[in-house]
């Protein structure tokens, strides 16, 4: 690890590290060198501004299209809020040819496709960061059918006039069951979400 200068942290106490995250929720850290002083390191916190604009760096930056495997069926516009790979190859496999354009693409560029529905994608950060991709999804309202998955069901929930919340923790991890309630089946996800729908 030295050698390829990678940062390790060691000799944590996770038990402790696990309540203080229950008890008082996800907050800023830094990781330093063991002579900084308490009082610099926390100087340096208090100067961090956090990003916001996360979406923007891991967007795609021209409209890709990729076809459905075998007959197409439906043509799917994903806005790429940073979205995973596989979300466009389930797509594919269920027919759907998939035309992925940028978080900030305009309501005509999507209209222009012609889609027969509208999928906004998950991605990092906090859902009111991304107005242009709101205020998009509000113009296409009523247009076409719409559906998104972590930040974009919390983006299409702005634009209908909910408001989001930053969870204390958040949801982390491959382990959590979701019941659903009509037929009872219960399902493992994957899940890391750091903001809900209020």
């Amino acid at each position: 690890m030295k050698r390829y200068d990678i940062t390790v942290i060691y000799a944590v106490d996770t038990r402790r590290l696990n309540r203080s995250i229950r008890d008082f929720g996800s907050r800023k850290a830094l990781i330093t060198r063991s002579e900084t002083m308490l009082e610099e390191g926390l100087k340096k916190l208090e100067a961090s501004v956090l990003p916001t604009d996360a979406v923007s760096r891991v967007s795609c930056k021209k409209t890709i299209t990729v076809p459905a495997d075998g007959s197409e069926l439906y043509r799917v516009v994903a806005i790429d809020c940073g979205m995973k790979k596989n979300i466009v190859r389930s797509l594919n496999r269920l027919g759907c040819s998939v035309t992925i354009v940028p978080w900030n693409a305009a309501p005509e560029e999507i209209m222009a496709q012609h889609p027969d529905g509208i999928f906004v994608s998950n991605g990092p950060g906090d859902p009111s960061d991304v107005p242009e991709t709101i205020e998009t999804v509000r113009a296409l309202t009523g247009k076409y059918p719409m559906f998104g998955i972590c930040l974009g069901h919390q983006i299409i929930s702005l634009a209908y006039g909910a408001r989001t919340y930053k969870l204390k923790f958040g949801h982390r991890g491959g382990n959590h069951s979701v019941k659903d309630l009509e037929t009872g089946r219960v399902e493992i996800t994957s899940q890391n979400h750091s903001y809900a729908v209020e």
